[in-house]
Parts: C-alpha cells; sequence; structure tokens
C-alpha cells in the first residue's frame, strides 16, 4: 500500500472491484478520511456495484467545464450532504486535472482563535437556484406542494419557487462534527460558493455571510499548504468521508471523465 500524503493508495492487484473486500475500504476511510483503490479489473457498471455494496447514491458526472473548482464538500449548500462521495476515472485529462483533497479536521486545528470564533459566531448562509430536473429527480415528485411539504422538515433552510426554478437560502456552520469519530471538521462550500465563476444559468449560487479578508487570506493559506493532489489513472475509485475532507479540481486539458456517486452509508 502506497500513501498519497494522508490517503493511502491500494493496489488491487488486478482483482474484480466487485470482490474487494469492503472492510479494508471501509476502515481506511474512516480512519484516514479518504481512500483510493487503484489497479483493479473495473468498468463503471463494477464500480456502480461496489458503491451499491458500500454507500449506495445517484450516479452522476462532475462539472462538466474544463475550469478548476475551489475547495468544498459536496452539497453542503444544502441540508443533505452526502456521506460518502465517490469518484471513479474512466478517462484521466491529457494535462492537469488533478483532484485535490483537504482533510478538514486538521484544518480545523490549524485555524487562527479569531477565525475559530468568528465561525462560532456566525453562520454560512447559501442560496442557490434548482431547475425542475434537479429538484424533481431529488425530491422524486414535480408536485411543487410536496416538494415545500418536505422542505418543511429542514428549518435551516428557506425556499420558495420562481416558475420552475426552486429557490433556496440556507444557514449552517464552517465547522461540523464528522460523522465518524465526532471530531470538529472545517467542511463547507465557503470557498467554493465565493468564486463567481461557479454561478448557475438561472439564478444565484454564492455565499452571503461577508467573510473578513484575513480570515479569507488565512483559509487560502492553509488550503493551500495542506493539498493532496491525486494524479488520476484509468479505474482509479476513491471514497471519501465527505463529513470531514473537500475536495477540489485543478484545471485541465483533454477529454476528462469521472463519474461520481454521492452516497449514504449503510456502515
Amino acid at each position: 500500500m502506497q500513501v498519497l500524503q494522508d490517503f493511502p493508495i491500494i493496489d488491487g492487484q488486478g482483482h474484480s472491484a466487485g470482490d474487494f473486500p469492503a472492510d479494508i475500504l471501509i476502515s481506511k476511510m474512516k480512519e484516514l478520511g479518504a481512500v483510493i483503490l487503484r489497479n483493479v479489473a473495473c468498468d463503471k457498471y463494477g464500480f456502480i456495484a461496489l458503491t451499491e455494496r458500500i454507500a449506495p447514491g445517484v450516479e452522476r458526472g462532475v462539472a462538466p467545464n474544463s475550469n478548476g473548482l475551489e475547495f468544498h464538500g459536496e452539497a453542503y449548500y444544502t441540508p443533505w450532504p452526502p456521506d460518502v462521495l465517490w469518484f471513479y476515472c474512466v478517462q484521466p485529462p491529457e494535462i492537469d486535472g488533478q483532484t485535490l483533497l483537504c482533510d478538514g479536521v486538521k484544518l480545523a486545528r490549524l485555524l487562527s482563535p479569531n477565525a475559530r470564533a468568528f465561525f462560532r459566531r456566525n453562520g454560512l448562509v447559501y442560496e442557490m437556484a434548482f431547475e425542475q430536473s434537479e429538484w424533481a429527480s431529488y425530491f422524486k415528485t414535480e408536485n411543487r406542494d410536496e416538494v415545500m411539504n418536505q422542505l418543511e422538515a429542514f428549518p435551516s433552510i428557506r425556499a420558495r419557487f420562481a416558475g420552475d426554478t426552486l429557490h433556496t437560502r440556507y444557514t449552517t456552520y464552517a465547522i461540523r462534527q464528522t460523522k465518524w469519530g465526532n471530531a470538529p471538521a472545517f467542511i463547507n462550500s465557503l470557498l467554493h460558493a465565493l468564486d463567481s465563476t461557479q454561478r448557475t444559468d438561472i439564478g444565484d449560487y454564492g455565499l452571503r455571510t461577508e467573510i473578513p479578508p484575513a480570515i479569507l487570506s488565512e483559509l487560502q493559506g492553509w488550503t493551500t499548504k495542506f493539498t493532496y493532489s491525486l494524479e488520476w489513472k484509468h479505474r482509479d475509485i476513491v471514497m471519501i468521508d465527505n463529513t470531514r475532507v473537500m475536495h477540489a479540481r485543478r484545471p485541465f486539458r483533454g477529454r476528462r471523465e469521472i463519474i461520481a456517486v454521492n452516497g449514504k452509508a449503510r456502515f
């Protein structure tokens, strides 16, 4: 087994991903926050079968453009971020396009007292717009009244419809407890939501909390210093504790195809 900085790379030795012991992946992810499975006999269907055994969810693509993406926990602009985030590499890019990982537990320990105090006092307020296909898929209905009824279960979110678009305003905190280990972790979509290039065509996506420049600079400094860069190889599988580890992406050239699954842990 190799180690990508703090994250282990497990050599599957050509075995089928479907037969790979789940307990090894689970234990390493719980311990370190992420694990990379390499050199396995696996296609897209084998990957989905593996996720179904451990942490199933909806298969999706990743951001389709070739731009870089800032650090974020997956779907932390909503009250329903996944427990586990999966990636499967169908085609690595010709140039760059590395996925970057940052341990939110380590980051929370490194924050200055001033930054920790700020995030204790101030929630993060995200605004987002969802197209009909997105909200209908998640809520499994096209009935707007049913959607609003389901959202009543989340008092931290305010929602309204404008035409077919669902607009949400969600308040949460930057530092949260991990699912496995109950440790404080800096896990959120703050840096991603502040990136103006990530606005949608149908409405605003962004952070409405004003972050002091000194604290923002501190965050950018720590995430740059403690970035772990994954050079993708064909058929790599990555399993990430989405309650602990943030991810980002470097810009790239050439075709890059990564399949993602937002998983709910069975363990």
